[in-house]
């Protein structure tokens, strides 16, 4: 089992074991996958999975109904309780897994940025939300956060995060290409997973300026000039 930890708050990052079938269940209740859904960008999908009866869910750790992204099919994992082992007090689990991957011919596994977010209903700032890249493979093929959020937050009634005992869990995913990956790779300490997952053309109508090292200068200057409106004539 392998683990890491997110380098901003220290969040370890887990990697649970990819035995499928007994292993993931997939929780009986009505559980309704949404999407995905294109963010604008041709290679940014998201996916939701909302449980109900949140709270009358018995299975250690559940899996959600497949979807596909990027040309792989995935599921999400959760441990509705906390996984046992991990230290302090309980935490809400969340993994992607790529377990239907497993057995098809030919599949040498993909390399994937992601977000997952528990999403609040009415307040988007209330949002949780963490990042994380990681290379599926069918030794690794889960991937999340063992210590998303404390259980207790999660289930205090005042936060409203399970409105009618209800959760709802997005996930912003990103498989990356080869060339991507490598670039990924190379970079890695500098590489801040969530920039992959934005796209400022779809988001604000414009697109960033690439900083080019010595000539960074230039990119406030460019900025600049865009907004004079003669200069735009």
């Amino acid at each position: 089992m392998a683990e890491s930890s997110d380098t901003e708050d220290q969040i370890p990052v887990r990697a649970v074991s990819n035995e499928s079938g007994e292993d993931h269940r997939e929780w009986e209740e009505p559980a309704t996958i949404q999407g995905p859904w294109s963010t604008g960008h041709p290679d940014i999908m998201k996916v939701r999975w909302t449980l109900t009866n949140f709270s009358r869910i018995s299975p250690e750790k559940i899996s959600s109904p497949p979807f596909e992204v990027g040309g792989n099919r995935w599921c999400f994992l959760v441990f509705p309780s906390g996984m046992n082992g991990t230290p302090g007090p309980p935490y809400f689990a969340v993994f992607l897994n790529s377990k239907y991957m497993h057995d098809v011919p030919g599949w040498g596994g993909c390399s994937a940025v992601l977000e997952l977010t528990v999403v609040h209903p009415t307040d988007a700032i209330a949002c949780v939300s963490k990042n994380v890249q990681h290379n599926f493979t069918t030794e690794e093929g889960d991937w999340g956060f063992a210590s998303f959020m404390p259980l207790a937050t999660l289930r205090n009634p005042d936060n409203r995060y399970l409105p009618n005992d209800t959760l709802t869990l997005q996930v912003t995913l990103r498989v990356l290409k080869p060339s991507e990956s490598r670039a990924f790779e190379v970079h890695r300490m500098h590489q801040n997973p969530e920039a992959w997952l934005y796209d400022s053309k779809s988001e604000t109508g414009f697109v960033g300026l690439q900083n080019q090292g010595a000539t960074c200068y230039m990119n406030s200057l460019l900025q600049a000039l865009y907004h004079v409106p003669y200069l735009r004539k």
